[in-house]
């Protein structure tokens, strides 16, 4: 995707901080002393997701009672970065130094063996439910400027299950006065419950990876094609090592890319993503420790390559007033007529290798952020985009004039 186009913007200004907005949900958050703070489970068809208050993240997802994702226990924190997103960069920078307009900036060190800076800026930060549905719900935050990131960036993300899966929906919205450098991923953890990564098939559909040095910084591409980082068939991971950045990735007839885990019997999880995702990274869990090691893939759609604040690959250069969006699920895949406890029949799908899937993705990133919703999280308005069109589904877009208010009164938080 091009991802730098300039931006009508808009002046910004001082954003008074609205009234409080009535949580709508008859479940309860969870005791906010936890280390993920408050959590709130939300559930439909089936499907269960628990979603937290620190970082946003998703700190689990089942299906009839089966896990999908390999989480973490409510009374700890997210090891392995588990569920967190991961903004305004993923992965690492170099030594944490960037340039961008022109001028140098120092990062904080967030992994002191490859001294670089770490998966960004949110993950520990508090993030405030908007609206919470039995179903769905609506989180915000507000990363201020700061040293080594002077910029001021409002984002949203909504989380919603039902027959189709889990489905996220993220924006990104530049509040300062300058242009801001972006990027966004998320750390999910799909799982296979039973097995480790030696005993499962991963397709990842990408042409090419990225090497990477003693530090884990990426080296120049290199195509897959007669690597050990060839996954395109699916093939049985067995003792292969993966924590790579993958790219050119093929995509389905619905424009979505697809990764998925499965047992040699069929039955397993996908992991999709729109078309602002044009990355992947992929992780075998090898730097893991006692239960989780090899124990799950994480799998990590990103809006760029590592290490892209320094080499500018598909770097999001965010304007005054413009606002990014992107949007990325999990659904679970069955063998070929397999029916759920819900009495789901999966659908076969193009790239299942004779599988059986959940039914096919459908709407777009506005119905998972839809206009009232985005006026409650205090974004902006944004005409849907029909799913047949892929090209404006995700990416970038302009607040225009009459979204200028509702721009301005997105408030402040505290990082957590």
């Amino acid at each position: 995707m091009t991802s730098t186009e300039d931006a009508t913007t808009v002046a910004p200004a001082d954003r008074p901080a609205p009234p409080p907005q009535p949580e709508q949900s008859s479940r309860p958050p969870v005791d906010g002393s936890l280390p993920g703070g408050r959590e709130w489970l939300i559930a439909s068809a089936g499907h269960e997701a628990t979603v937290v208050e620190v970082g946003g993240g998703l700190r689990r997802y089942t299906v009839d009672g089966v896990d999908l994702l390999d989480g973490y226990p409510a009374d700890e924190l997210p090891r392995g970065c588990r569920g967190q997103i991961l903004a305004p960069w993923a992965n690492r920078i170099r030594d944490g130094e960037y340039s961008f307009a022109g001028q140098d900036h120092q990062l904080p060190i967030g992994e002191i063996p490859t001294h670089t800076a770490f998966h960004g800026m949110v993950r520990w930060q508090g993030w405030e439910p908007q609206i919470v549905e039995s179903d769905s719900i609506v989180l915000t935050t507000v990363l201020q400027a700061s040293d080594g990131y002077p910029f001021t960036i409002a984002l949203a993300v909504r989380y919603d299950v039902g027959p189709d899966g889990l489905r996220v929906a993220h924006t990104a919205t530049n509040i300062g006065r300058s242009a801001a450098p972006f990027m966004l991923a998320t750390h999910c953890y799909p799982t296979v419950v039973g097995l480790n990564v030696d005993q499962l098939r991963l397709r990842v559909p990408a042409h090419s990876y990225l090497p990477t040095d003693e530090r884990n910084l990426p080296l120049p591409s290199q195509p897959v094609a007669d690597t050990q980082f060839d996954f395109a068939d699916g093939p049985i991971f067995g003792d292969r090592v993966v924590d790579n950045a993958f790219g050119d990735l093929d995509r389905d007839a619905d424009g979505l890319v697809r990764v998925t885990i499965t047992a040699t019997d069929g039955h397993g999880v996908a992991l999709w993503s729109g078309d602002s995702f044009d990355w992947l990274q992929v992780y075998s869990s090898d730097t893991q420790t006692g239960l989780r090691f090899r124990r799950s893939f994480a799998v990590e759609p990103m809006t760029g390559p590592p290490d892209n604040f320094r080499s500018g690959a598909d770097l999001i250069s965010l304007q005054p007033g413009q606002q990014w969006s992107g949007r990325w699920g999990i659904h679970p895949v069955q063998p070929e007529g397999a029916v759920s406890q819900s009495g789901q029949v999966r659908q076969s799908a193009d790239g299942s290798g004779g599988t059986r899937m959940s039914p096919p993705v459908t709407g777009t990133a506005r119905d998972l952020l839809p206009d009232a919703t985005i006026e409650e999280a205090k974004l902006r308005h944004v005409d849907p985009v029909p799913i047949d069109s892929v090209e404006g589904i995700d990416s970038v877009h302009d607040v225009g004039d009459d979204d200028e208010r509702i721009t301005r009164e997105i408030p402040p938080h505290s990082a957590g």
